[in-house]
């Protein structure tokens, strides 16, 4: 092989890498000659509508299920979470007191068993506190009645001292002088005769001396009589008083001591035993709680029926609710069954707050049911919410929307609850109205406008009077006429100009005395003097496109 020839792959390499190269130029060339060509507005022709005269129909469409109207709801009674233990089929006919569903009772039955180990535990503290109640009753009787008897005997004592201790002890006292000053006058008078005798001879000496000393004797017994009685009447007596007033004061302290004691067991015995009952009775409570509840985990027919699952036809945030089934899961207070109590149904929609001032009660209503293809049904608005869903607003916060009740008037078997259905609740039925689509029209200073196509090819804004709009169509009661064209894509920011202009006017107005300024100049598009500013409201797409011309 020649050289030539080992260098024609490197050199084809290069040739594709340039011709790709090449390619890329030349379709970014003509990328950005469309795109420049794009911006001429005589190559776009603008979308119109020619304005429209005839019938219009002003309704609001909403989806909705089938439900009975009147109905017997079961809801579970049993707290927390349970599990379906066994239940009917739906569509099965059942008598009052027939067994529906029967949910998990195990885990109660183990609570009711430890209760009632804790109720008799709780009866015997009770019976303990009232015994006990009893005793510190008893007890605190005896201690004030002791208490009041020692404060008596103190009373006592010292009546006793005063009215008959005291004075029999000075009576005696006096006595005793009045004995020894006798008994010295007698000594006296012995020892005088005793000398007489004794002078003359005719006693002894011994039996002189023996007298002396008996009046001796009789002088001290009558110093001590005297100062026994100045010893009672100084120092004796005020001490015994002294003893007996403190004894007196010391046993009504006491008294009070003790009734005030008898008081505090007692009220702590009567708190006790208070808490004993409390507890009891708590238990016992809990106990009959806890029989309810395995009574309620047998939910029964309250009445003759059908059972219709109140999960069917439900959506939630997360979708499609899960159907009753074994095993399934079910919380306090939730719809498990619906029992009709009559053959008449009703539907129920969720209005948007935007659409919420067309729909008034007794409005007629279009029902048309998915699964019966072919068949109208009529019904009624009857109730309408005063506040929005709660659900909804809690998912998405500037999203209201109101729960609308529908009823049925049209009587058919083949409707069944959970049916998925489409109500058109009609607002008006117009003849011979002038409409265009809802997006030509926006808000300028707050009022309606449409762009309207001139002889020369240009729109010109021009206020309307507009009615109601069925989200597509809008109806114009006057500004228009048959055959007019109006734009159908105005631009959506002539609101904001219109601020913009009215504030940069009132701007200029207050400079106007400080500087020469140019006249303000009206915004594009706009006819006149500029309109009160004003945000514009955002105007809303339809779901459906009118028909639109072009010219």
């Amino acid at each position: 092989m020649s050289k030539n020839e080992n260098k024609r792959p490197g050199a084809k390499k290069k040739w594709v890498t340039w011709s790709i190269l090449l390619v890329v130029l030349a379709l970014v060339g003509w990328g950005v000659s469309w795109l420049v060509g794009g911006g001429d507005e005589d190559k776009a022709p603008e979308p119109t509508f020619v304005v429209a005269q005839g019938n219009l129909l002003i309704d609001v469409s909403e989806r909705g299920t089938i439900q009975n109207r009147e109905k017997v709801v079961l809801r579970s009674k049993v707290p927390g979470k349970v599990a379906i233990v066994s239940l009917l089929d739906e569509g099965d006919k059942v008598k009052k007191g027939d067994l529906i569903i029967e949910l998990e009772n195990s885990a109660l039955l183990d609570k009711k068993e430890a209760q009632e180990i804790s109720l008799s535990s709780a009866e015997a503290g009770f019976v303990q506190a009232t015994v006990n109640l009893e005793i510190v009753k008893n007890q605190a009787v005896s201690n004030i009645m002791l208490a009041k008897q020692d404060y008596v005997f103190a009373l006592d004592d010292l009546k006793k001292h005063v009215e008959g201790e005291h004075p029999l002890a000075l009576e005696k006292a006096e006595a005793q002088i009045t004995l020894a000053q006798e008994t010295l006058e007698l000594a006296a008078d012995k020892v005088e005769w005793s000398e007489k005798l004794a002078k003359e001879g005719y006693i002894m000496i011994n039996e002189l001396r023996a007298d002396r000393s008996a009046w001796n004797k009789a002088k001290l017994d009558l110093s001590l009589a005297k100062g026994a009685l100045k010893l009672l009447k100084q120092y004796t007596n005020k001490r015994q008083l002294a003893t007996y007033k403190s004894n007196i004061v010391q046993m009504k302290q006491a008294l009070e001591r003790v009734e005030r004691k008898a008081k505090a067991d007692t009220i702590q015995a009567e708190a006790g035993l208070k808490n004993k009952k409390s507890l009891r009775d708590q238990r016992s409570d809990i106990l009959d709680e806890t029989n309810i509840n395995i009574a309620d985990c047998r939910i029964v027919a309250p009445i003759d029926g059908v059972v219709v699952y109140a999960t069917t036809g439900k959506f939630s945030w997360r979708g499609a609710t899960d159907p009753l089934e074994k095993g399934t899961e079910v919380r306090l207070k939730q719809e498990l069954i619906h029992i009709p109590v009559t053959s008449k149904m009703i539907t129920e929609v969720k209005i948007q707050e935007e659409s919420l001032r067309k729909i008034k009660k007794g409005q007629p209503v279009l029902i048309t049911v998915d699964a019966l293809i072919g068949k109208t049904f009529h019904g009624t608005v009857e109730r309408i919410s005063p506040y929005p869903d709660g659900t909804s607003v809690w998912l998405n916060p500037d999203l209201k929307v109101y729960s609308t009740e529908v009823s049925i008037q049209t009587h058919d078997a083949s409707l069944r609850a959970g049916m998925g259905c489409e109500a058109q609740i009609v607002v008006q039925q117009l003849t011979d109205v002038l409409y265009i689509p809802v997006q030509a029209v926006v808000r300028v200073g707050s009022k309606p406008t449409v762009y309207v196509r001139q002889p020369d090819g240009t729109f010109q804004p021009r206020t309307v009077e507009a009615g109601l709009d069925n989200e597509t169509m809008i109806h114009i009661k006057s500004g228009l006429e048959a055959g007019e064209e109006v734009w159908l894509a105005p631009p959506l920011d002539v609101g904001k100009k219109e601020d913009e202009s009215g504030r940069a006017a009132q701007s200029k107005l207050l400079l106007k005395n400080r500087a020469p300024q140019a006249p303000a100049t009206a915004p594009k598009g706009a006819a006149g003097t500029p309109a009160t500013p004003s945000k514009p409201k955002r105007r809303k797409r339809p779901g459906k496109k009118p028909a639109a011309s072009s010219k």
